[in-house]
């Protein structure tokens, strides 16, 4: 990182620091600063299944952010550190629940991750009842908005995705939405937002159907979508039905099942969720998500894209894959977990850390911008980036096409 882009996150840490240490100046440490010890930082990361490409710059934000943190508190004189071990959950709600479990055992108080909202509701109770403090840099489902419990998410919910996107459809001459999802508690839940959100604005909504987690065969949900299809087309006009398909890596599955010569569902214009934004898994099938457009919202990072540069090209220099924004809540999170952890009493479960953590957040400005958490401890403030996958120079290539934020809706680039 550059000295400048150091003293700037040292800067807001800093601020942090002082709300979490009842205004404790960088150069007053507590008895136990004296020590020399290191607490631990879980995370749970999907490595090797769905949605990997926010597994592995998801990894190496934290491992970036550990060195930073380090450093920082290296600097105000202290010999205390933090560090980081990761587990791959392969998406899968059960395997992060037993990675919950197994940190908790070790006396670990806080965990960064899962990525899925059904890891995070999977795990939400046991997060809970052994007291410790779970931070989502991804997970968006407004089910999970939640009060009180030990769940923070680093990221807004679909309670502001659901507009956004469905916004964006608006602009573009769309008013019915045909939405086929994902059966997950963070997919069904963006695909109730667009829905209500199209419905509340002089809308419609026509059909729709959930397909399962584990489909491999995804023949008969094209057959589905296209009988659906054909009946909306018949009732409203091709030019005013969005198909809108919120789901994870498996939609290059769905796409490839489509025949090329389906003038239906390739006539359409398509939409997706955050799920897949960014993904190289989709790559494959470039050609088929140039055709149906698919802009996916990814969460942005407004005017802190300067502040991010430096951590940026840290993560894509170790990865090769330009990090999004979750992989920069990732950093962020680590940040906040580790201020809280270092300027406080280390004895304090999930739920003290907790408070520590949200008031750290509301004045700390990170790679993602202003961390500022609501009352269910969700991100208070969100920006998205409309992102379609295009081929630039023969390589497939997520461009931003528009912008959306709660102030000024969406615009198109």
């Amino acid at each position: 990182m550059s000295m400048s882009a150091t003293r700037r996150f040292l800067l807001s840490g800093f601020l942090a620091a002082s709300v979490l240490g009842g205004c404790r100046h960088a150069d007053v440490m507590d008895p136990h600063d004296n020590e020399t010890k290191t607490y631990e930082i879980s995370g749970l990361f999907s490595m090797t299944g769905n949605w990997n490409t926010l597994g592995i710059t998801g990894n190496e934000a934290a491992r970036t952010a550990v060195q930073d943190v380090n450093a920082w508190a290296s600097q105000r004189g202290g010999k205390e550190s933090i560090s980081w071990r990761l587990y791959d959950t392969k998406l899968d709600p059960a395997t992060a629940k037993a990675n919950l479990l197994d940190a908790a055992s070790r006396g670990v108080h806080v965990v960064v991750g899962p990525q899925s909202s059904a890891e995070v509701s999977a795990l939400r109770q046991t997060a809970d009842s052994v007291n410790i403090l779970v931070i989502s840099p991804s997970s968006t489902a407004g089910s999970l908005a939640i009060a009180g419990d030990n769940i923070l998410r680093i990221c807004p919910s679909d309670k502001q995705e659901g507009p956004a996107i469905a916004s964006m459809m608006r602009a573009e001459g769309k008013t019915v939405v045909l939405a086929v999802w994902r059966d997950d508690i963070g997919n069904r839940g963006l695909a109730t937002s667009v829905r209500d959100y199209m419905k509340a604005n002089g809308g419609a909504v026509v059909g729709g159907f959930e397909y399962s987690a584990t489909t491999t065969d995804f023949a008969p949900i094209v057959a589905q979508m296209r009988t659906e299809l054909d009946i909306a087309i018949k009732i409203y006009g091709k030019e005013k039905v969005a198909v809108y398909v919120p789901a994870f890596d498996e939609v290059v599955d769905l796409a490839a099942a489509i025949p090329a010569d389906d003038i239906l569902l390739r006539g359409v214009r398509w939409y997706g969720g955050d799920g897949t934004v960014n993904s190289t898994a989709l790559a494959p099938q470039v050609a088929f998500f140039e055709q149906v457009g698919y802009p996916c919202p990814d969460v942005g990072i407004g005017d802190a894209i300067e502040r991010a540069k430096p951590i940026i090209e840290r993560i894509q220099t170790a990865t090769g894959i330009v990090p999004d924004a979750f992989a920069l809540c990732v950093y962020d999170a680590v940040w906040l977990a580790g201020m809280s952890m270092l300027n406080g009493p280390h004895s304090e479960g999930g739920s003290v850390l907790r408070q520590r953590v949200t008031d750290a957040a509301s004045v700390y400005y990170g790679a993602s911008g202003w961390t500022k958490l609501n009352e269910a401890g969700d991100r208070a403030y969100g920006v998205y980036d409309m992102k379609v996958l295009r081929r630039v120079n023969g390589t497939p290539t997520w461009v931003t096409v528009g912008t959306w934020d709660a102030i000024s809706g969406y615009r198109a680039r």
